[in-house]
């Protein structure tokens, strides 16, 4: 009686076991039910909080402000700090001492003023072309670093229903093994396959915590977390053409260097000094004099600044160009990578995750009947978990190829 007692728990066990396999093949994927301390930000509060928070964004907007202040010393008036100059003389054949002082006013008269202000407006709209490329480059970040927590979340949740399946196995199998109705290698079996699971368990746990870091540090915060949303947007591809935020960056700091070159010529060409100059003559009377020079640029017209200016426009400018045509590239290609990927992930949706699903319960029904072993209905189960991971696998480089689209200037987040 003890003995159909036992079998009777151990059946009543594995019906349970085979419920639980059951939703495991039925069960849609969902993300963990953990509530979070505080609400979950959807990825377009993400995105607005990073590109006020993160480093990098705060570092190319601080820029941008320091190149502002350049302005107001750039506009300041030609004219120059003035010179005075004091002497005195006595010669060795007079006792008289000859004294004199000047008074020397410059002026700017060769557009000094403004390649001046030129260069610093082509500057600071090389600082706001910096801005916009720092939150495209933070907007993609995020979207990856989103889709890496969804994605983390959701490969937990699979795993822990195989854990869940694995630890009510292992109860049976051992409560079947006092009945004599299972081996103990029936039992190890059990036993090694929940290790299996509690091991995956651990390590994508470990990624989790790695993902959310990443996704902390760019928003500044710790306490908000991704909110339940596995896909990306979809997106479209547009007809109308899109301007590259690197690409205007380089043609930015082109005209800058360019504006550079042009005040280095210029400031070598001087100034134009003119002030009184006072003297006291031979019989002691006061002399006054005008006097008016410019320096003879001749030798040194500030070769090496205007040469590295111009080779610095000439590599922006290259590298616009390539970024331009690499740009257009890399679109095309993310578009297409988001296309494909929604594709595998309806053909994953509507073939195979229910073909898997169909195979558990089969294998599960057959080792119900005493047609199959144990070992079929844990192969069968990973191929599901497999299958589903694998969907998981599509969906990160889903996300991937949106977060590339955003740092190109693409889409819109």
């Amino acid at each position: 009686m003890l003995r159909l007692a036992v079998l009777g728990f151990a059946a009543l066990g594995f019906a349970s076991v085979a419920s639980a396999d059951e939703s495991l093949a039925s069960v849609p994927v969902t993300l963990p039910v953990t509530p979070p301390i505080t609400p979950a930000v959807t990825l377009a509060e993400a995105i607005a909080q990073a590109v006020l928070e993160a480093p990098a964004a705060v570092d190319a907007r601080l820029a941008r402000e320091v190149q502002a202040a350049q302005l107001p010393a750039a506009a300041l008036p030609s004219l120059q700090n003035p010179v005075a100059e004091f002497g005195i003389e006595r010669g060795s054949a007079y006792l008289d001492v000859f004294t004199y002082g000047q008074l020397m006013l410059r002026f700017e008269v060769s557009g000094q003023r403004s390649s001046r202000m030129r260069e610093a407006d082509e500057t600071l709209r090389a600082r706001e072309a910096r801005v916009v490329l720092t939150k495209a480059e933070i907007a993609g970040a995020v979207t990856e670093a989103f889709g890496a927590v969804v994605t983390a979340r959701a490969r937990i949740v699979e795993v822990e229903r195989g854990v869940a399946a694995a630890e009510e196995e292992e109860r049976i199998h051992r409560a079947r093994l006092f009945a004599g109705d299972a081996t103990v290698l029936d039992v190890a079996s059990a036993e090694a396959e929940l290790g299996r699971w509690r091991q995956s368990k651990r390590t994508l746990e470990l990624g989790l915590v790695g993902s959310n870091a990443r996704f902390f540090q760019l928003l500044g915060a710790s306490s908000r977390i991704p909110a339940d949303q596995l896909l990306p947007p979809d997106v479209t591809v547009s007809g109308d053409k899109k301007v590259f935020p690197v690409a205007a960056l380089f043609a930015r700091e082109a005209e800058a260097f360019t504006a550079a070159a042009d005040r280095s010529r210029s400031e070598a060409r001087g100034t134009f000094d003119v002030g009184p100059r006072f003297t006291r003559g031979d019989f002691g009377e006061l002399r006054v004099g005008v006097i008016a020079s410019m320096p003879l640029t001749l030798i040194r017209r500030n070769q090496a600044e205007v040469a590295r200016s111009e080779a610095e426009a000439t590599r922006a400018r290259t590298m616009s160009g390539l970024a331009e045509r690499t740009g257009g590239i890399r679109t095309v290609s993310a578009f297409e990578r988001c296309a494909r990927a929604r594709e595998a992930l309806k053909e994953l949706d509507e073939f195979a995750v229910p073909a898997a699903e169909r195979a558990v319960r089969a294998a599960q029904d057959a080792f119900r009947a005493g047609k199959a072993d144990f070992f079929r209905v844990l192969l069968v189960r990973r191929d599901l978990v497999a299958t589903r991971m694998r969907r998981l696998d599509i969906v990160d480089l889903e996300w991937a190829a949106y977060a590339e689209l955003l740092v190109l200037g693409a889409v819109e987040p």
